[in-house]
């Protein structure tokens, strides 16, 4: 909270069969998603979650802010930076998929990821 954004987390469970070299890759997607929050999103809080499920085995990371929302086209594909685009390419490289929804009243980045590939 010392940048002015309070922020809650829910982690289901740490003990998810992931490599080292994907823990990087969601590491990278959540630093840039927490970036894009604290540089261009005006938020005040921020929630965290990490479920992981077991049929058919998978985790999905969750990251919602309550901040002012992204342009339209750069929820589907089309942004001005590359941190959207790069953090759809290091989701594709997990075998997952990255879903961004947004509005006037926040942004939600959702991870699907298949941990048999992780």
């Amino acid at each position: 909270q010392g940048v002015g954004v309070a922020s809650t987390w829910a982690i289901a469970s740490i003990f998810a069969p992931v490599t080292p070299s994907a823990v990087l890759q969601i590491m990278r997607i959540v630093q840039e998603a927490l970036t894009n929050c604290l540089k261009h999103a005006r938020a005040t809080h921020l929630h965290i979650s990490w479920d992981v499920y077991a049929q058919p085995a998978g985790a999905i990371l969750r990251i919602q802010d309550n901040g002012c929302g992204l342009p339209e086209a750069s929820t589907g594909g089309a942004a001005t930076g590359r941190g959207l685009g790069n953090m759809r390419l290091r989701a594709d490289q997990l075998g997952g998929q990255l879903h961004i929804s947004s509005d006037g009243q926040g942004t939600t980045v959702t991870l699907q990821l298949p941990l048999s590939s992780a």
